[in-house]
């Protein structure tokens, strides 16, 4: 079965939007896959891919409550025309506990129907990649203050594992997504802690997918 394509390099050369190009293949022949980056390189390439972080000093994780004080989360707002797709999160302590402490994903489903939209927000910057050369706006942003006047509605309650060790502290950790947690709109997610702990960085990794 013979196979017609043409002999390219992907890596230096890019087709234009709305061309139909031939399959690129090497010069052996063999059909070439796109393996030139990482998973998440066409959506950063695109300006889907949004960091955001908080400051090093970081920034208070509460304990679960009815009405929850958040320091730390993303909110895809509602009103938002994009899917929201969690890429990563990290999170560092920036003072040693020694209790064992687990951190943990609360979602507020369709939030203004469940106890209102989270009130009293300060959002962080959302900075899209390229870094650099990115200009696309986000419409989810991560915050680093939301009230949620009923965040005893959030049955769904995802604990992060492996964060924390005995004794000699925290260990920084990067959770890595792939696909499995889509926010659409009007959905809050809240990161709390069995116990409130005093100062977190956070980073955030989203991508934007149009609905």
């Amino acid at each position: 079965m013979n196979f017609n394509g043409v002999v390219s390099n992907p890596a230096v050369a890019q087709n234009a939007d709305t061309t139909q190009p031939l399959v690129a293949q090497g010069r052996a022949g063999e059909l070439l896959v796109r393996e030139l980056g990482g998973r998440g390189y066409a959506a950063a390439a695109r300006g889907n891919l949004y960091l955001s972080t908080t400051l090093v000093g970081g920034v208070t994780v509460p304990a679960p409550a009815t009405t929850l004080a958040s320091k730390a989360g993303i909110i895809n707002p509602l009103g938002s025309t994009r899917n929201v797709e969690l890429v990563g999160l990290g999170l560092s302590s920036v003072t040693i506990e020694v209790a064992l402490k687990n951190f943990a994903m609360e979602f507020q489903l369709n939030a203004s129907q469940t106890g209102g939209v989270a009130t009293a927000i300060t959002k962080l910057t959302a900075v899209s990649q390229p870094l650099s050369v990115g200009n696309n706006a986000a419409q989810a942003f991560a915050y680093t203050a939301a009230t949620m006047t009923n965040a005893a509605a959030n049955t769904l309650i995802l604990p992060l594992f492996g964060d924390y060790a005995t004794a000699v502290g925290f260990i920084p950790t990067w959770f890595k997504f792939d696909g499995e947690i889509v926010m659409g709109p009007d959905t809050v997610m809240a990161i709390t802690n069995v116990a409130a702990l005093a100062a977190v960085q956070v980073v955030y990794l989203w991508a934007e997918w149009p609905i």
